[in-house]
């Protein structure tokens, strides 16, 4: 699944749909099932422009944002049609374009 999502098509990430289970470890919420259709892995120039010209960018407030550790938190982002970013859990895919995942 994951290599499916990584195979550039012509220079371009190809577009796929999820199905995933909510969670927010933070607020200790979750549990609702979430369809996301017609999503895609983001570029690095989609998630944030100013990251490929500084290594630690910051925010408005002056405070350098935390790397997301994905492979540490079983976590990836996915670019949604609309252009927001959403962060979903890899092991609670339950469906990659269709087909039950394990």
């Amino acid at each position: 699944m994951l290599q499916a999502m990584r195979a550039k098509v012509r220079g371009q990430m190809p577009r796929f749909s999820i199905k995933t289970v909510t969670l927010d470890r933070t607020n200790h919420t979750g549990g609702e099932w979430l369809q996301l259709d017609h999503v895609q892995l983001p570029s690095r120039e989609a998630m944030d422009p100013a990251k490929k010209l500084d290594p630690h960018p910051t925010t408005d407030e002056g405070k350098v944002n935390r790397h997301p550790r994905h492979g540490d938190n079983g976590t990836l982002n996915v670019l949604l049609p609309n252009g927001q970013i959403r962060k979903v859990y890899v092991r609670l895919i339950t469906r990659f374009n269709g087909l039950r995942v394990y």
